[in-house]
């Protein structure tokens, strides 16, 4: 799997590197900065507009069918706020780590229970 910021996607292949599948669903909030996959398949994707601007800069999750299925952070109250997600990842339990470049920083987030 590749995320790329440059063409704002997420290509798929398999084991031999012949191309699967491709998502651009995030164009309309900007370029995709990293992709992971939780336990259950679904898809996490790290979306960035501007550097400085929260209200552009969040995770998408999207189900196997790369559906969107929650948005968090872009400037929504109560959610994370965010300033240049650049990666991510998910642990086994589901908790989400999104790294940032501009704040040095690392935001865990915990699954609901």
């Amino acid at each position: 799997m590749e995320a790329s910021r440059e063409n704002s996607r997420i290509q798929v292949f398999d084991r031999g590197g012949a191309f699967k599948r491709e998502w651009r669903g995030a164009q309309d909030k900007g370029r995709v900065f990293g992709v992971a996959v939780d336990a259950a398949g679904g898809y996490y994707v790290g979306v960035r507009r501007a550097d400085y601007d929260p209200a552009t800069n969040g995770v998408l999750k999207l189900d196997r069918d790369w559906n969107t299925v929650a948005a968090i952070g872009f400037g929504t109250p109560g959610h994370p706020v965010f300033n240049a997600v650049h990666d991510l990842a998910v642990a086994r339990d589901g908790t989400i780590y999104v790294a940032e470049t501009r704040t040095r920083r690392v935001v865990k987030l915990r699954p609901a229970r």
